[in-house]
């Protein structure tokens, strides 16, 4: 499990961690967080059948688009929370390269 900016500050700092989880699914993920890291729990899950839309959840490197609660996760997988970070200049096009989110993902979890 890997935090980062403020999931990981709701986390008293501990941004990388290992969860033993019930349900595996992103809401035993989630709940097995929410016991240890009350805060960061609520921030990432502000209702039981919902995911924060600010985030982005990455299993195993792969960025989930639409991510439920009801997302299967099996033993060893690597999962993330990654707050949606916004900015730019709104002047110029945007262009975004193919493999822009694995590579920003890449670096991001490598930090």
């Amino acid at each position: 499990m890997r935090l980062t900016g403020p999931y990981k500050r709701a986390a008293g700092g501990v941004n990388e961690f290992s969860l033993l989880v019930q349900s595996p699914t992103l809401a035993g993920v989630l709940d097995a967080l929410t016991q240890r890291f009350p805060e960061a729990g609520r921030l990432l899950r502000p209702s039981p059948s919902e995911i924060e839309p600010a985030v982005r959840v990455v299993v195993n490197d792969v960025v989930l688009v639409s991510a439920s609660p009801a997302h299967k996760v099996r033993d060893g997988d690597r999962v993330a929370f990654v707050p949606i970070v916004g900015g730019g200049c709104p002047s110029r096009p945007r262009v975004e390269h193919p493999r822009f989110w694995e590579t920003f993902m890449n670096k991001l979890l490598l930090q």
